[in-house]
């Protein structure tokens, strides 16, 4: 429920996704201000946004959604991990027989996407060949040639 309560956070006073809401528009702030005082330089943001991007339902609201990729737009970001990996790289649990929609994303300058010559994202199963669980998220990663 993006940090809204439990055990990690206590009760914070925000409701369900409220405070994932401000915390996008708090990070746009940094991003804007690393972004916009240094143009050229290229930057990645990459880890757990606990949302999907660019799929219809997912995780997360379509108000979150829509927010982050707005500000991520202003901030000359783009967004390189959205969609889905069904079927591409990820494979069913074994224990649910689902495949997890990703929630973990690499986003990338504008400046650098145009600047590389060729880009590759992919996944890999939060869990072994053997069935065990290594993580509560799959892995995902880039690779590009400059």
């Amino acid at each position: 429920m993006a940090g809204v309560r439990g055990v990690r956070y206590g009760e914070l006073g925000y409701k369900t996704w409220e405070y994932h809401e401000k915390d996008i528009i708090n990070q746009s702030g940094n991003w804007n201000g690393i972004s916009f005082r240094n143009p050229s330089t290229s930057m990645f943001i990459v880890g757990d946004f606990n949302q999907t991007k660019g799929i219809e339902k997912g995780y997360g609201t379509k108000k979150c959604r829509d927010l982050l990729t707005n500000e991520l737009k202003k901030s000359k970001f783009e967004c390189i991990s959205e969609g889905n990996f069904e079927n591409n790289f990820l494979t069913a649990e074994p224990k649910k027989q689902v495949i997890r929609k990703n929630m973990d994303h690499i986003c990338v300058t504008t400046n650098f996407i145009s600047a590389v010559k060729n880009y590759k994202v992919s996944a890999w199963n939060h869990f072994t060949e053997d069935g065990i669980y290594m993580s509560d998220h799959n892995g995902i990663y880039v690779d590009f040639e400059i």
